[in-house]
């Protein structure tokens, strides 16, 4: 058995940039390791969860990335990330069978001052005082720290409300009412459902179905019109973006398919800094705001 090496705790945790009006705060909560198969799919769409499960390849590990924006109108918080007791499969509100999945097929690393509330303090930030919290999906290294956060509104996509099929479910607080997103035919840019969440239209909580049923992104507009696209899991990497492949994780693989595409046009069509939850690079993209232009 090959030895598991530890998370690169040295790495940087907190990176604060600004864009004009807005300032986004990436804050690492722990890391995730996965396998090779769930990250790219390689296989017959069929044959994805069989492909995870008997593949003995580990993916490095990956920082799990929660982003916090400061808007003229308020903090909103994209995915709030991971908490003190998320590596307890127990807690998940799934089947036995999902349950042994998380326990077996992830591996997961955290550290009590990386929760979300901690790093909002040490930044100034009021964990209690948030305009809107987007949860991409419910997965429970993207929602369990949501119990720590006092929101105005906690945006999920409806199509993963209260649960779907095979999901990772993490427990909802029972105080939290969601506000539940469906296709508006309101297209943000090349992405065909958006829903505004500032007045000035400046941030808009966008649907990248695929990964998840109810799958959610946010769109940052900012002073000089770079958009800012934090895309949770709709895609693992650039590199798998202009790749076009797909996860093999994705409980829909031809919704999965259409997302890419429709990332790929936005990407090719307006100055977008694409802003996954799990890529190192994007740590880089960000601080450097660089452009991420399909090939």
């Amino acid at each position: 058995m090959s030895v598991v090496p530890p998370p690169p705790w040295h790495e940087r945790a907190v990176l604060t940039r600004r864009f004009g009006s807005l300032t986004v705060h990436a804050l690492r909560s722990g890391f995730v390791s996965c396998k090779e198969a769930h990250r790219t799919l390689s296989v017959p769409d069929v044959l994805r969860l069989p492909a995870i499960v008997l593949d003995r390849r580990w993916t490095e590990w990956m920082p799990i990335t929660s982003y916090v924006i400061e808007h003229p109108e308020g903090v909103f918080v994209v995915d709030p990330g991971q908490r003190e007791d998320t590596h307890d499969a127990s807690k998940l509100d799934c089947d036995e069978g999902t349950r042994w999945f998380y326990r077996h097929q992830l591996r997961l690393a955290f550290r009590a001052e990386e929760r979300i509330d901690r790093r909002m303090q040490a930044l100034g930030l009021d964990p209690e005082r948030v305009r809107g919290v987007i949860v991409t999906h419910r997965h429970g290294d993207h929602a369990d720290a949501l119990s720590v956060l006092r929101s105005e509104h906690v945006y999920v996509g409806a199509a993963d409300w209260p649960a779907h099929q095979g999901a990772l479910v993490a427990h909802w607080p029972p105080a939290v009412v969601p506000t539940l997103v469906r296709a508006t035919g309101r297209p943000f840019d090349e992405i065909p459902d958006s829903v505004p969440v500032t007045a000035d239209g400046q941030l808009s909580v966008v649907l990248l179905s695929g990964h998840s049923p109810g799958h959610l992104g946010l769109v940052a507009r900012a002073d000089d019109g770079t958009r800012l696209l934090f895309a949770g899991d709709a895609v693992f990497s650039l590199a798998q973006l202009h790749g076009g492949v797909i996860a093999g994780i994705c409980e829909s693989p031809r919704d999965a398919r259409a997302t890419l595409r429709v990332l790929e046009r936005q990407l090719r069509a307006h100055p977008t800094v694409l802003l996954p939850a799990h890529e190192r690079d994007a740590w880089t993209r960000l601080d450097a705001g660089r452009l991420s232009h399909a090939p």
